[in-house]
């Protein structure tokens, strides 16, 4: 709510999250969330962790968009025949 470069990068972090929608991207507030950005040993803002499996694969500190979308694209994959069905759908 307060980081500077946060607010620069979140809409573009928003409309990524819209494009490439066979990955989930989560947002912490790490000072509603101090556990868990500890458990994440988050020391700066903006982090992003990428994970799969419940692995930590990579992570990435600074608000740069296309370092952050060529990670994105890198680790994310195609998606595939699946990954947007029920999209859109309430059960």
């Amino acid at each position: 709510s307060w980081c500077g470069p946060c607010k620069q990068i979140a809409p573009k972090y928003e409309a990524m999250a819209a494009q490439v929608a066979h990955v989930l991207f989560l947002k912490v507030d790490v000072d509603e969330c101090k556990e868990l950005s500890q458990q994440y040993g988050v020391k700066s803002m903006p982090t992003f962790k990428f994970l799969k499996g419940g692995k930590e694969l990579d992570e990435m500190k600074g608000a740069d968009e296309g370092a952050l979308r060529e990670k994105v694209d890198e680790l994310a994959g195609a998606p595939d025949r699946w990954s947007a069905a029920g999209a859109g759908r309430k059960l």
